[in-house]
């Protein structure tokens, strides 16, 4: 994929909630913070992501009475998930449900820790993976991708994270590999000047490309607070950066962020626009 414009595009729509059909998630369902998918029973529980000019809700969750989730709903209904657990109540699979797609995604651990996770499509064919690495400290440092591609796997996409001293994301280098419809091409985002308030947001930077899955990552903390300025630069891409403002309820949880994304190279350098994403919770 050309970083000037296809991945571009998608990283400007995913960060217009910061970067079909059913109104909300998986009838009879309930999950855990989007953040911190399968954190503690008491933890805060997104429900609804809205963002404006995207299909409504963005994400909605589901969780059951413990506070695990058990339904995911992206983009209005484009990819419903179910979500299942192991004894260890950890991750097993989950499986998005929209037809004709109904892919599998399959967890494997080491330690305790989520290590692979295969994507199986419906004939029980494994066709991409990703893999994970920590830091001592049980950070993610690492997810990398690989694609079914001429009988064989090819590198496709890899994400490096790096921490401020407070545990926050700092960086996130998101670099594709010449497979299928990518080219090889790079660009970093940088978060900084976090609130102090408990995070709305994070699992989606997992999400970085289209025909990739969400991945759920119940132990993962990418970003403890809600980051209000971002910068992203890169090779061949459009550069922009964004500053936002969040509003909180009584509980100190976001209910609302405002961005102005401004481009920083390109024709369109020095434009603004006005970004707005909207948050309710259980």
């Amino acid at each position: 994929m050309n970083m000037k414009a296809p991945l571009y595009c998608i990283a400007v729509l995913l960060v217009l909630f910061g970067s079909c059909k059913k109104e909300h998630g998986i009838p009879g369902t309930n999950i855990p913070p989007v953040n911190n998918p399968g954190a503690s029973k008491d933890a805060p529980r997104l429900k609804d992501m809205i963002v404006n000019r995207l299909p409504s809700p963005y994400y909605h969750f589901d969780y059951d009475d413990s506070g695990k989730i058990i339904g995911a709903n992206h983009q209005s209904g484009l990819r419903i998930y179910t979500v299942s657990y192991n004894a260890d109540n950890k991750i097993s699979q989950m499986e998005n449900i929209i037809e004709p797609v109904r892919d599998k995604l399959q967890y494997i651990y080491e330690n305790g820790k989520v290590v692979q996770v295969n994507i199986i499509n419906r004939n029980g064919l494994t066709y991409r993976k990703a893999f994970m690495n920590y830091s001592a400290s049980s950070k993610l440092t690492k997810i990398y991708w690989e694609v079914l591609d001429n009988s064989g796997f090819s590198s496709e996409q890899m994400l490096v994270f790096s921490y401020h001293p407070d545990g926050n994301l700092k960086q996130v280098t998101n670099t594709t590999f010449a497979v299928g419809p990518l080219t090889d091409g790079s660009f970093t985002e940088t978060y900084d000047n976090y609130d102090d308030k408990p995070a709305a947001e994070g699992f989606n930077i997992l999400l970085p490309l289209p025909q990739n899955h969400l991945i759920l990552l119940p132990d993962v903390k990418l970003q403890l607070n809600n980051p209000r300025h971002v910068v992203r630069t890169g090779t061949g891409t459009v550069d922009y950066t964004i500053d936002y403002q969040y509003t909180y309820d009584d509980k100190g949880r976001p209910v609302a962020k405002a961005g102005d994304f401004v481009f920083t190279d390109g024709s369109s350098v020095g434009q603004h626009t006005a970004l707005s994403t909207t948050y309710s919770w259980y």
